[in-house]
Parts: structure tokens; C-alpha cells; sequence
């Protein structure tokens, strides 16, 4: 095993070591290829770094979960040339207790975590809808509140002109009964005294 580090700072000792470890021959020897690897890797191009772990070891940092600590350290024992395989092997082995013991837990929590998504969504798009429902109420009222000042004003322009012609009307047959009353008794009273008269 071999870290990135350690690739960054010697790559000829670590492919020498993987060549060792894993019994393979390289195609081309290190003097060949050193001046195109050392020209691919930089140091200076590196994105990440890591935080340095305390002297404790990674398990005892308190940075990852215990679990991915232990399993990090052993890979780094490895990659230093520690013979940490039986204790990785262990490690492999000891998963699937614990697995069986919280795997159940983490389905029910991801189903819950996916049912809950769903249930936001559906929220979300009846929030939505109401939303809209809502907006749309609130025009059609405004609509049938402008529809009923409209006809209030209508109405009211209507009735008052009733009441002018009633007025107007009122006013003529008042004039009427004045003339009425004044030819009753400039015409009418006078001509019948005269029939009578001739009687």
C-alpha cells in the first residue's frame, strides 16, 4: 500500500517497494522514466492536504469516526511497511457484525430519509397549489368587488335619475292642477253662469 505522500516525496523508493511487495517488474527501469514522472508530479499542483493527525495516531484524533480512524492507521502501518494484513483481515472480518448490527437501523433511517423527501416534495407542491388557488380567490374577488362598485354605481346613477323625472313629473302636475284650477275659474265657472243665466 502506498500513499500519496509518499508518492509526492520518493516515488523511485515506492515503486521499487510495490515491484518488491507485489513481485512485478516495471516496463522501463526508473532511470528511464525519472525525468517524465518528475516532470508529472509537482508538489506544487497538489489541491489537498491533509491535517497532520497528533502523535496519538489517526484512531486517537478525534477527526474521523473510530471505525474509518483504525482502518485509516492500518493502511498507514502498511504503506511504512508494517505487516498490518492480519490486522486488516480482522478488520474485514469484524464488519460484518456490525454491519448486521446497524444495517437494519441505517435501511429504516434511509427509507424514513426517502419517505420524508417524498412527503416535503408532496407538501411542497400542495403549498404550491394552494398558493396559486389561493391568488387565484383573491382575483376572482377583486374581479366580483370591482363587478359589484360597478353595479352599486349603476344603480345609484340610475335612481337618481328616477328621482329627477319623478321630481320633473311631480312639478308638471302641479303646473297641471294650476292651470287646471285657474281655467275652472276663468272659463268653466264663468260660461256656466251664463247658461244659467239664459235659463
Amino acid at each position: 500500500m502506498v500513499t500519496y505522500d509518499q508518492i509526492l516525496e520518493d516515488w523511485p523508493g515506492s515503486m521499487a517497494r510495490v515491484s518488491r511487495t507485489l513481485g512485478v517488474a516495471w516496463p522501463r527501469s526508473v532511470d528511464e522514466a525519472r525525468a517524465e514522472i518528475d516532470a508529472f508530479l509537482d508538489a506544487g499542483e497538489r489541491h489537498h492536504r491533509t491535517l497532520v493527525a497528533p502523535a496519538g495516531g489517526p484512531a486517537h484524533s478525534g477527526m474521523l469516526p473510530t471505525l474509518v480512524a483504525e482502518l485509516f492507521e492500518r493502511c498507514i502501518r502498511l504503506s511504512t511497511g508494517d505487516d498490518a494484513w492480519a490486522d486488516l483481515h480482522r478488520a474485514a472480518e469484524d464488519f460484518p457484525r456490525v454491519s448486521a448490527l446497524w444495517g437494519a437501523y441505517v435501511e429504516d433511517s434511509a427509507g424514513v430519509h426517502a419517505a420524508h423527501t417524498v412527503f416535503a416534495a408532496e407538501l411542497q407542491s400542495l403549498r404550491s397549489g394552494l398558493a396559486a388557488d389561493s391568488q387565484a380567490v383573491k382575483a376572482e374577488l377583486e374581479k366580483l368587488r370591482s363587478g359589484l362598485a360597478a353595479d352599486s354605481q349603476t344603480v345609484r346613477s340610475e335612481l337618481e335619475k328616477m328621482a329627477r323625472r319623478l321630481a320633473e313629473q311631480a312639478n308638471a302636475i302641479a303646473a297641471l292642477e294650476q292651470e287646471l284650477t285657474t281655467w275652472r275659474r276663468d272659463q268653466i265657472v264663468p260660461t256656466l253662469r251664463r247658461w244659467l243665466g239664459r235659463m
